[in-house]
């Protein structure tokens, strides 16, 4: 098991991604957007990933900026159990995408993001600083994206590979992104 040390430093690491790869742009939402998210009944892809990354950002910074002394089971588990549902209501958003069409999946503020742009937004949510349990639903989600959005995996790969491959295998959570296709202990 990963001392808490670890642990801290894959959360640094997370933010760092965090800090590199700038989300959707945090302005009024164009026009068009709000028609695309009115006409479907749904948040465009962008949107949930934009929001699911800010969510968790604050929601898990007691556990990022946190020290041994302070982090005790009776301050993380709210915190896990706040992000979990955070994590699951972002999975129920993206399975109202299933059968929309790839130009309303793609809307953002400013227009229909590219497949590599939409792949940057989604590598800081795997490599964010959070725990097992976590890192499934998040799984589910990365699966459930790429079942809707074709080509997806082919921008994303190049992405996280050289990030996440040793925080799996330490982590031990190879079974987990399975459907990815890729022998991840091989990449090591």
């Amino acid at each position: 098991m990963p001392s808490f040390s670890s642990i801290l430093s894959y959360a640094a690491l997370g933010l760092a991604a965090f800090a590199s790869v700038q989300a959707a742009p945090v302005v009024e939402k164009g026009l068009v957007l709000r028609d695309v998210e009115y006409s479907c009944g749904c948040k465009t892809l962008p949107t949930i990933v934009a929001d699911l990354t800010v969510d968790l950002t604050v929601t898990l910074a007691p556990l990022v900026f946190g020290t041994a002394e302070n982090i005790t089971v009776e301050i993380v588990t709210p915190i896990i159990h706040e992000a979990t549902g955070i994590i699951a209501t972002a999975i129920a958003d993206v399975k109202v995408l299933v059968g929309v069409s790839i130009e309303v999946v793609l809307t953002s503020a400013t227009g229909v993001l590219a497949l590599v742009d939409i792949a940057a937004l989604i590598s800081t949510l795997i490599t964010a600083p959070i725990d097992s349990s976590l890192r499934t639903l998040v799984a589910e989600l990365l699966q459930l994206v790429l079942s809707i959005v074709s080509g997806l995996l082919a921008e994303l790969l190049p992405l996280i590979l050289h990030i996440i491959v040793s925080v799996i295998v330490n982590l031990n959570l190879g079974s987990v992104f399975v459907f990815l296709g890729v022998q991840l202990t091989a990449l090591l």
